[in-house]
């Protein structure tokens, strides 16, 4: 008896010599059948453990797939106000999980990369639609308004209890820039939360491999080049090296995913020379200390 329940019981027969047992052969037995029962007790405890194990897993990957493909829904609501950027948000999602696994992210890290990406337009739900379709640069105080929705997206998305902790910064700080040009706050390098440096540039490139409505989308060769030139003052130099590694390893089959080639088109993506023109880039981006760490050593001094 385990814990005032029966798991089992010994039974005795005669022994050979006909003989009766003696106190001390009843206690052995008496010892064997209590481990024999912890035995019994434990490894049906263990058994109850896995299958509560399983069952908790089942539940824990049915919320994880709702929840996945609720962030996915609401990323295609907030791109459904504009019609110039239908998509944008969920291509955001993924080249932020492109630049994430590239940084030999864990799964779960490169998932909330991409969580923060197909979310970090929320704030958008509260601008108007003539200023977000607007087929023109918008003036000043259009401008002002659009500018609002990081900071509108933080608010949004705070008080959610997401299990990746950084969704809320990426809303709020994916316009901040390196050299502190950005908005809503004007952040330097170091202030500015990583996963924002990665959903800001994932947010640029589509700006520029889109068509929006005062203007058509750049040539690969010409975005590559973009890149490249805005490491150290807009993008943080890794996540480009990243970024652009991550477009090369498919367009050379080394990566046998379709991402770009599916977001962009394969025309697009194997426009004349732009293979070299990576490998080139690649080759001339070095991990250098830029002048950004300078400046933001420089703000921070002054009183």
């Amino acid at each position: 008896m385990i814990r005032d329940e029966i798991v089992g019981a010994v039974f005795l027969g005669e022994k050979a010599t006909g003989e009766a047992y003696t106190s001390y052969e009843k206690e052995i037995i008496c010892a064997m059948g209590r481990h024999i029962g912890v035995a019994i007790s434990q490894r049906n405890l263990m058994a109850e453990i896995e299958r509560h194990s399983e069952e908790n897993r089942r539940l824990f990957e049915g919320l994880r797939t709702t929840y996945n493909d609720t962030v996915k829904a609401f990323a295609a609501a907030i791109d459904c106000k504009d019609k110039y950027t239908e998509g944008h948000s969920v291509r955001v999602g993924r080249y932020s999980e492109i630049i994430a696994a590239e940084l030999d992210w864990s799964p779960d890290q490169v998932e909330g990369a991409a969580t923060a990406g197909y979310l970090h337009d929320v704030g958008k739900l509260t601008v108007e639609r003539k200023i977000i379709n607007a087929p023109y640069r918008i003036n000043a105080k259009e401008s002002a308004e659009l500018n609002k929705h990081p900071s509108v997206g933080f608010e949004i998305l705070q008080p959610i209890h997401h299990p990746y902790t950084d969704v809320p910064l990426a809303a709020k700080y994916h316009h901040e820039r390196l050299d502190g040009r950005g908005y809503p706050d004007g952040l330097y390098d170091r202030e500015i939360p990583y996963i924002a440096k990665i959903v800001n540039l994932g947010d640029s490139f589509d700006a520029m491999t889109t068509d929006r409505p005062y203007k058509a989308r750049r040539p690969a060769n010409d975005v590559v080049e973009d890149l490249r030139r805005n490491a150290g003052k807009q993008f943080a130099p890794e996540l480009v090296t990243a970024f652009l590694r991550g477009m090369l390893k498919e367009l050379t089959g080394e990566s046998k995913d379709k991402r770009f080639r599916r977001m962009l088109g394969r025309e697009y993506m194997e426009a004349e020379g732009i293979v070299p023109t990576l490998r080139n880039t690649l080759n001339e981006m070095q991990p250098t200390t830029t002048l950004t760490y300078i400046a933001t050593d420089i703000a921070t001094d002054q009183p």
